[in-house]
């Protein structure tokens, strides 16, 4: 079997040439190794970046939706208030019967989840990055305050039990009541910095399937309160 041998260096000219052949080659391999990898990331952040806006896009329609329905919400507290300080339990069943005016969407962060745990995000350009951190920052705080907006909500609607009035028991569903005003002004204010800044920071729109008829499904409960209020009279 043949071996081959390196040719001997006779002088520093071939020695540096030698040399400077192997860096060469050892650079065009590194850098191709690189750029094959920047490609690879690339691909992935794009892929990301699609699931990002898909998911926000959902996210954008259930804040539309909130803003949307802001001013029934606010008729709908106030009626239930009177429910309570008259411990009317009929009133706060019809109040039930319309449905509560709390969204209950699942807000959507899952890809967000993936691009911090693979490390995506440190491929993404720095403002866009941060819009991205802001906007699912707020979807997280608002998936939070659904589970403590449903439970003072439960706890503010228990009137319509009839059970006798009690001043402890009308405290605390004020009190319950009083805390549901307070988040769901934390909510107003998510959903308005998410469909004012961070949607268009990212040239995002709310999911038009979704945002379709909610201008009429807030006329629709703010004329129910309405009829509901003069029901009452």
């Amino acid at each position: 079997m043949d071996i081959h041998k390196s040719k001997p260096v006779h002088s520093w000219r071939e020695f540096l040439t030698e040399i400077g052949t192997i860096v060469i080659g050892v650079l065009i391999a590194l850098l191709g190794e690189q750029t094959v990898e920047a490609l690879h990331w690339s691909h992935k952040a794009e892929a990301v970046r699609t699931s990002l806006d898909q998911e926000l896009s959902v996210d954008l329609a259930f804040a539309a939706e909130q803003q949307a329905q802001k001013l029934c919400a606010k008729r709908y507290f106030d009626a239930l208030q009177t429910a309570i300080v008259h411990n009317d339990a009929h009133l706060a069943n019809a109040l039930h019967d319309l449905g509560r005016p709390l969204d209950s969407y699942p807000w959507q962060a899952d890809a967000w989840d993936v691009a911090l745990s693979e490390q995506i995000a440190d491929h993404l350009g720095r403002k866009e990055l941060a819009n991205y951190a802001i906007a699912f920052r707020r979807v997280a705080t608002e998936r939070e305050l659904q589970f403590q907006m449903s439970d003072n909500f439960a706890e503010a609607m228990a009137v319509r039990y009839g059970v006798p009035s009690n001043p402890a028991v009308e405290h605390a569903q004020l009190a319950a009541l009083d805390k549901l005003r307070t988040e769901e002004g934390i909510v107003l204010a998510i959903s308005a910095s998410l469909t004012g800044q961070q949607g268009p920071g990212l040239g995002l729109k709310p999911d038009a399937a979704l945002t379709a008829g909610q201008a009429n499904k807030a006329a629709a409960c703010e004329a129910a309160l309405q009829a509901l209020g003069s029901g009452q009279r």
